[in-house]
């Protein structure tokens, strides 16, 4: 930042970054922003300044600015997804220990099929009076975790008033909430990925649930 020109600092760092953002949480998965967008934000914010042409000055500093961030914005997710599922789910078991913590993400990704994830769900649970009854589902992709995790990108664009924000969803920011817990909830599940990033050995056998769950 400090190679951008000192007059556009503090206004790239307050008003554009957070419009990068909302930007960034409407594109299609790991798409890069379209120039022209980038060029219209510009001037949304920078009125009256010259255009961006991603060649010369300013602007080359200011593209490389806008690929750190997009790099930055992205990572957000995988930070916090740890601290999430801990906060929302791991503390919330019988036992917080390595056991129940495999048996919750096998189960958070099993289903009749991936693309309907029991953690994608507010509700996902059987009727316990009723033996052999069909699961309630209810709230797809908004389950608390999830939430949670899109909260990330929220607070990224919480400076921006309502009226200016983009009038499109933050469809990839929301993907990107669902597949920060996917990976996580595989590493975890997998007995040899568990042992390479956290050194503690699987004690579930494949398809196991715990005693006391």
């Amino acid at each position: 930042l400090s190679h951008l020109s000192t007059h556009l600092q503090t206004t790239f760092v307050e008003y554009f970054t957070p419009h990068l953002y909302d930007l960034f949480g409407t594109l299609k998965v790991w798409e890069q922003p379209m120039r022209a967008d980038l060029q219209r934000l510009w001037k949304r914010v920078f009125s009256h300044e010259k255009g961006l042409n991603f060649q010369t000055g300013d602007s080359v500093i200011v593209l490389k600015l806008i690929e750190d961030h997009l790099s930055h914005w992205r990572k957000k997710f995988s930070k916090h997804r740890l601290e999430a599922l801990e906060e929302i789910t791991f503390n919330n078991l019988p036992e917080n220990d390595t056991m129940h913590q495999q048996w919750w993400c096998q189960w958070a990704l099993s289903g009749d099929d991936n693309s309907c994830c029991p953690f994608y769900y507010s509700t996902y649970e059987p009727d316990l009076e009723v033996e052999g009854s069909k699961l309630t589902v209810k709230g797809i992709f908004q389950s608390l975790l999830i939430a949670t995790i899109l909260g990330t990108h929220m607070a990224c664009v919480y400076p921006i008033r309502n009226e200016d924000c983009l009038d499109r969803k933050p469809v990839s920011a929301l993907i990107h909430s669902i597949q920060a817990v996917i990976y996580l909830a595989f590493f975890i599940s997998d007995p040899m990925m568990l042992f390479f990033l956290t050194g503690r050995r699987s004690v579930l056998s494949p398809g196991g649930k715990p005693e006391n769950w």
